[in-house]
C-alpha cells in the first residue's frame, strides 16, 4: 500500500516522497495523543506538530481520532485558532513554543546539501555566538523597557491593590496620600512605614473632601435619620365607626 501511494522502502524503513517516516499504524494512537496534548489542540493545531509523519490518510484518520475525543466533545464549543494566525512571527509549532523543542519524530531533511565544515575558527565562532547572544539580549532588553517601574504617574493620590479579598469586595481600596516616594515604592498616610510597590498602587483623583468631613456628614445624616419620627399607618379595626354603634335608628 505504501508503494502505491509513492513511498520508499530505504533499509528497512518506509519514507514518504519527501523523506518523512511514514506513521506505523500500531503507534497511531500514542502519537495522536502526544500530539493532541493536555491542552486537547485543534485538528489544523495537531496536525502541525504531525509534520515529520506521513501517511495518505493522515488528515482524514486525526480529524476521526480529535472527534471522538471526550474532552473535545465536551468542552470545546468555540473554535481554535488557527496556528498560521498565532504563530505567524515566530515560525514555531504550538508543540514548539509550549515545551521549548521540536516534536518527538524523525527530523525531515536538510534544506541545504552543503555539509557542514569541519572544522571553524575561534574567531569566526566567537562572532557567530556574539551575534546570537545580542539577539537574545536585545529581546531581553525590549522586554525590560515595556516593563519597567515607574509607569505609575505622579499623583498626590493612590489606590492600593487589596491582596486578600473576597469575591464581593473591591478589588481597590483608599484613596490614599503618597508621603514619600522612590522609583519603584512609595508609602501612604494611615499605612504606617510599609512602602507599597508601584505594581500595587493606581493613580487617583484627589478627594474633595477630607475623610473627618466625610465621617462629620455621615453622622449628621444618621442623626436626622433618627429624629423624624417614622410613620406608620394605624389599620382601622371598626370601633370608631358610627355604623356599628348600638341603638342606632
Amino acid at each position: 500500500m505504501w508503494k502505491l501511494r509513492g513511498a520508499v522502502l530505504s533499509e528497512g524503513t518506509w519514507r514518504s516522497p519527501d523523506a518523512r517516516l511514514v506513521l506505523p499504524p500500531g503507534l497511531k494512537d500514542s502519537i495522536f495523543s502526544e500530539a493532541h496534548g493536555v491542552g486537547h489542540a485543534g485538528i489544523s493545531q495537531t496536525s502541525v506538530d504531525l509534520k515529520e509523519w506521513w501517511h495518505p490518510f493522515l488528515h482524514d484518520m486525526l480529524k476521526e481520532w480529535v472527534r471522538h475525543c471526550t474532552v473535545c466533545t465536551h468542552h470545546n464549543t468555540r473554535p481554535t485558532y488557527k496556528p498560521g494566525v498565532v504563530n505567524r512571527t515566530t515560525g514555531h509549532t504550538p508543540f514548539e513554543l509550549k515545551r521549548g523543542r521540536p516534536f518527538p519524530g524523525p527530523g525531515r531533511a536538510l534544506q541545504n546539501t552543503d555539509p557542514p565544515p569541519s572544522h571553524v575558527h575561534q574567531n569566526d565562532y566567537y562572532v557567530q555566538l556574539q551575534s546570537v547572544v545580542s539577539e537574545f539580549a536585545k529581546q531581553v532588553r525590549d522586554i525590560k523597557d515595556s516593563t519597567k517601574d515607574g509607569d505609575l504617574p505622579i499623583t498626590d493620590w493612590v489606590l492600593l491593590r487589596v491582596i486578600k479579598r473576597k469575591w464581593n469586595e473591591p478589588k481597590w481600596t483608599g484613596p490614599f496620600r503618597v508621603t514619600e516616594r522612590t522609583s519603584h515604592a512609595v508609602r501612604l498616610d494611615g499605612k504606617g512605614d510599609t512602602w507599597f510597590h508601584l505594581t500595587q498602587c493606581a493613580p487617583a483623583v484627589t478627594p474633595q473632601r477630607s475623610l473627618k468631613e466625610v465621617r462629620q456628614d455621615l453622622a449628621a445624616a444618621a442623626a436626622g435619620n433618627q429624629t423624624k419620627e417614622p410613620h406608620t399607618s394605624r389599620k382601622d379595626t371598626g370601633q370608631n365607626n358610627p355604623c356599628n354603634e348600638k341603638g342606632t335608628g
